[in-house]
């Protein structure tokens, strides 16, 4: 099979490495220069150094490639998702549609529907993946089991061509519960570091998270999202690594936060896109009634930088507490 991936990032290469184990790759990026050094070196040595791509990956800027492929793959952050559809919608042809970005669009709606919406293609030809997905050790054939939210009949098709040895997936058909999910545990590993940043232990982290995860359930649980999804990889497995694993992008903004970096500071020496960075932003704004406002106010107040170490805490203790 011929797959597209867009989105030449540390996931979307990752993808790119894992799934040229059995078929032929095309990966695509709007970035000129980092898609040429990609071809030269079959290495992507800004997003995954030390990590050889493979000879079935084709890197390229030309996104008219994509028509010919069977399975297309979103990898990008969340805010370019709209724009790449639109781009896209020249070259689709009922492709299956696999939207790995995890984020919501400035209306407050899960990625997957807004692929629909752009791409006019039916619901059942658009997948979402979500789960443990920390890029540095997939790339390294370590093991994980994700979700596949659709429809049942084409989960089972993508289950059969596009699972290995090392990278496993569990079905479901809440599509939208998996993405809520994908976004939220963002914001919960980003108040996970902004404590190890402050040094306030680890007693207090798992207070603060089984506060904010149990919020989350009570306030989507049987509306937005179904019971077992919080509990499987997409859900409590997801979570656990974004708030832990060294790698997680969002857990070390929090960090860096709680040391007293600005938000501006930490993004620069991140270097890439901190998707619970912008969710906040765009939770702050929305009034969605299955979110948890206290939360993200509280963290909001942090990100803004008004106030002092010692005040954050006191932030943190009152949310705890209330």
């Amino acid at each position: 099979m011929k797959i597209g991936i867009i989105g030449a990032g540390n996931l979307g290469s990752t993808f790119a490495k894992i799934f040229s184990e059995k078929h032929q790759i095309i990966l695509y990026d709007i970035n000129v220069q980092l898609i040429t050094a990609i071809h030269a070196r079959k290495e992507n040595m800004r997003y995954l150094p030390g990590v050889r791509l493979g000879k079935n990956i084709l890197s390229t800027t030309d996104l008219s490639l994509m028509k010919d492929c069977a399975v297309i793959i979103f990898a990008v952050p969340s805010a370019a998702v709209v724009a790449v559809a639109r781009k896209l919608r020249l070259y689709y042809s009922h492709q299956y549609i696999i939207s790995a970005s995890k984020g919501l669009s400035v209306d407050g709606l899960v990625l997957t529907d807004v692929i629909e919406h752009e791409l006019h293609c039916k619901p059942h030809k658009v997948i979402a993946l979500s789960g443990p997905c920390i890029a540095y050790e997939l790339a390294r054939h370590k093991p994980t089991v994700v979700m596949l939210g659709g429809s049942i009949r084409t989960l089972h098709k993508m289950k059969h061509e596009l699972e290995t040895n090392n990278f496993f997936f569990n079905l479901t058909t809440d599509k939208q519960g998996i993405q809520l999910l994908g976004f939220y545990k963002n914001i919960i590993a980003l108040l996970v570091g902004v404590c190890e940043g402050l040094g306030l232990g680890h007693n207090f982290e798992s207070s603060l998270v089984s506060k904010a995860y149990s919020r989350f359930y009570y306030l989507n649980t049987g509306k937005n999202i179904h019971r077992h999804t919080f509990i499987g990889p997409a859900g409590l497995g997801d979570l656990y690594v974004t708030a832990v694993s060294p790698h997680s992008r969002n857990r070390t903004f929090g960090f860096l936060l709680g040391k007293g970096m600005s938000s501006e500071a930490a993004i620069k020496k991140i270097g890439q896109t901190v998707e619970g960075y912008d969710t906040l932003k765009l939770l702050s704004v929305l009034k969605k009634s299955h979110i948890d406002h206290q939360l993200t106010k509280t963290l909001m107040q942090i990100i803004d930088g008004r106030v002092t170490r010692v005040q954050i805490k006191g932030l943190l203790l009152d949310y705890l507490n209330s």
